[in-house]
């Protein structure tokens, strides 16, 4: 009679996870939450689980392995998309309204959902993919939405249990107009140069942002060094790993690190990298988590500046 409790036990909670309704928001702490809240509410949210494929040579035949209860796969490959402007095939671009919906769609997601982000959080890559997504969320206006801090690696240390991924059926999903105010266009970036108001904030790694070297894989060769007026603020100085799971720097010690570099972040600023992804960690930090509203991400950064054979700097000075 135990053994079959434990059976029925088990078998009414997959139920519960592959065929329960679409999940109304609901009150979230804020835009981290930890393993031990998630856990707790599981059954009212949808979690979305951004990883590079199997086949991917970043993450080689990990990538199905080690999901949260109910977590769906979104890879990332899916997050971003391709353009042409200016007769330049721009690369890791936002997506079109309609992609971006059929993607929320295809994951199962409803306008209404309350969704969690997490990404195996094993790596920096790992943590730029999760929060380019949730940028992504944002600027289709998705209303409720948060992180897991640590990802699927702190669930695990935490000892919480894991599945294999999950299929939801198909949803429908509305996208309406885009908010522009998170956004930053190359015209931006011209126009924070000419005004002081407005600051750029590199957030790449300081070797790409002196010019020592350059991301050849996305960045054309004209890219090697920064745009000029740009301050730097490597991602290095906004995450910490601890246990080998990488977590966002908590907050005093980045402000510490700002004051000390003389950076304001508090006024109106453009954050960018290579191709948007670290650049989504800044924003995130200065937009949700320090709330400065007047925070854009240049999602084309170097990549589309580069292209465009804009100039650039090389060296320690803006």
């Amino acid at each position: 009679m135990q053994k079959l409790a434990i059976f029925l036990t088990v078998l009414l909670s997959i139920l519960t996870i592959h065929f329960r309704p679409a999940f109304a928001e609901i009150p979230i702490p804020g835009p981290v939450v930890s393993p031990h809240w998630l856990s707790k509410h599981l059954d009212q949210v949808r979690v979305l689980d951004v990883r590079r494929l199997a086949n991917s040579k970043l993450n080689p035949g990990q990538v199905e392995k080690n999901f949260i209860p109910g977590g769906v796969l979104v890879p990332f490959s899916q997050v971003v998309g391709s353009t042409v402007q200016q007769g330049k095939k721009l690369k890791g671009m936002t997506l079109a309204p309609s992609s971006f919906a059929k993607l929320m769609a295809k994951s199962g997601v409803k306008n209404s959902d309350t969704i969690i982000l997490t990404n195996p959080g094993k790596s920096i890559l790992e943590l730029t993919y999760m929060l380019r997504l949730y940028w992504s969320l944002k600027f289709f206006n998705h209303a409720s939405v948060a992180i897991l801090d640590g990802g699927t690696a702190h669930w695990l240390l935490e000892k919480l249990p894991t599945t294999e991924k999950n299929s939801p059926p198909p949803s429908h999903y509305l996208v309406e107009k885009p908010n522009q105010t998170i956004l930053a266009g190359v015209d931006d970036v011209k126009l924070a140069q000419q005004q002081s108001t407005t600051q750029l904030l590199d957030n790449r790694a300081l070797k790409y942002y002196l010019g020592d070297e350059l991301n050849e894989n996305v960045v054309p060769a004209q890219g090697r060094g920064h745009i000029p007026g740009a301050y730097s603020l490597p991602i290095s100085q906004l995450t910490t790993n601890l246990n080998s799971i990488f977590h966002l720097q908590n907050l005093e010690d980045i402000l510490e690190m700002a004051d000390m570099s003389d950076l304001d972040l508090t006024k109106p600023t453009i954050l960018y990298c290579d191709t948007g992804n670290y650049g989504s960690v800044g924003w995130f930090i200065l937009h949700e988590l320090l709330g400065n509203k007047k925070t854009k991400l240049f999602d084309g950064s170097m990549h589309q500046w580069a292209a465009f054979n804009l100039p650039v700097k090389q060296g320690e000075s803006p």
